[in-house]
């Protein structure tokens, strides 16, 4: 699969776009990694380690 890059978000506008879908449900510890991966390109395993590090050392 070739894949454009000029069209993916950054994270945080990313967590914006779901977090103005989701409205009140969103929670940011729940947030569906494989739609983040879709948006921004970053692969799954570093959004798990991502997610990791955010939610384990707070």
């Amino acid at each position: 699969m070739n894949e454009n890059n000029s069209d993916k978000l950054s994270l945080p506008q990313t967590l914006d776009l779901i977090k103005d879908r989701e409205k009140e449900s969103f929670c940011l510890e729940k947030v569906n990694l494989a739609e983040l991966q879709r948006l921004t390109g970053i692969t799954r395993a570093k959004l798990r380690r991502l997610h990791y590090w955010l939610f384990f050392f707070d």
